[in-house]
């Protein structure tokens, strides 16, 4: 009679495990669909790799009158171009030099 409820418990526990291992395996799976999926959505707009290399940022269109003097600037968006050691030149330092 031992033998029998030894059996069934057994076979309980590893039921219970199983279960367990079962509810994990599931949860895992739907996490990471959910993350596959998230990560889908959120970079299928975003533009190839090639448009990053060939970028061209819109530049100010500017009037000058007959003595050469600046009048107006027209922009979308007002880009200077300058060199980062002007803008950050207490942190711009050069590798190596810890």
């Amino acid at each position: 009679m031992s033998e029998l409820k030894s059996k069934k418990m057994k076979s309980s526990k590893l039921l219970i495990i199983f279960k367990i291992l079962f509810v994990l395996f599931l949860l895992l799976l739907v996490l990471t669909l959910s993350g596959l999926t998230a990560f889908y959505a959120l970079t299928r707009d975003l533009p190839g790799i090639d448009a990053l290399k060939d970028y061209r940022p819109s530049i100010a269109s500017r009037v000058y009158d007959a003595n050469d003097e600046l009048l107006e600037e027209f922009f979308l968006e007002d880009r200077k171009i300058i060199k980062i050691s002007q803008y950050f030149p207490c942190h711009v330092q050069k590798r190596g030099s810890g």
